[in-house]
């Protein structure tokens, strides 16, 4: 394994063959999706490698997150930023309904600091009016697949150096939202993260990671 970083790390420009779908669909689990604490958490294996390093690396004091499922991938980040001794990080969870476990799961009832928050992300100005308020780093994963666009440019412009953007599943259908989303992106100084999107081949994750200026 060690001969073949090394190689990659030498000839970084070398082709690798993307992960097809029929691995790819399978790594968030064939009988089950993946779980924490009995909740499912909807990422693959490799999601769930790579969001554990980027939180360990970018100790965020925010993170945002459009699409709260049943609240389990918010509880899991807040559960890793905890055990990475980040007790300051704060989870800001969208959707149109709130999960009907998140009476049992946010703040201040259970020490996460998550905050769930019934909305439309089709007007995620009207759930975050001020971003100003919420200090930095920031890791923001765009996972409800709605106003995509206007998600990315919103938080992309008020990002700072190092704040992180992960935009979910675009593989597939959701890929050609992407040639939308370069202007935005090109504009406000992101920069594509090849380190992690392609940790395990070209675009493994079946996600496109994204982060401000410098990495």
């Amino acid at each position: 394994m060690a001969d073949i970083q090394t190689y990659y790390q030498k000839f970084p420009d070398t082709k690798l063959k993307p992960l097809p779908n029929d691995i790819l669909i399978p790594s968030q689990g064939v009988k089950d999706v993946m779980r924490w604490k009995g909740l499912p958490l909807y990422k693959s294996v490799y999601d769930f490698a790579l969001i554990s390093m980027i939180l360990w690396k970018l100790q965020p004091k925010t993170i945002f997150e459009m699409g709260s499922g049943e609240g389990g991938s918010a509880v899991w980040m807040s559960d890793l930023c905890r055990m990475y001794g980040n007790e300051d990080c704060y989870i800001h969870s969208v959707d149109i309904k709130i999960p009907l476990t998140a009476s049992l799961i946010q703040w201040p009832i259970h020490k996460t600091k998550i905050f769930f928050l019934e909305g439309d992300t089709n007007e995620i100005e009207k759930v975050f009016p001020d971003l100003s308020i919420y200090p930095h780093p920031w890791l923001i994963l765009e996972d409800a697949h709605q106003n995509i666009t206007g998600i990315v440019k919103m938080f992309s412009e008020a990002m700072e150096k190092g704040d992180y953007l992960i935009i979910e599943d675009v593989r597939g259908s959701i890929n050609r939202i992407l040639d939308t989303l370069l202007p935005a992106l090109d504009s406000t100084g992101m920069k594509r993260s090849h380190h992690y999107t392609d940790f395990f081949g070209p675009n493994a994750t079946a996600n496109s990671i994204w982060y401000k200026e410098n990495e």
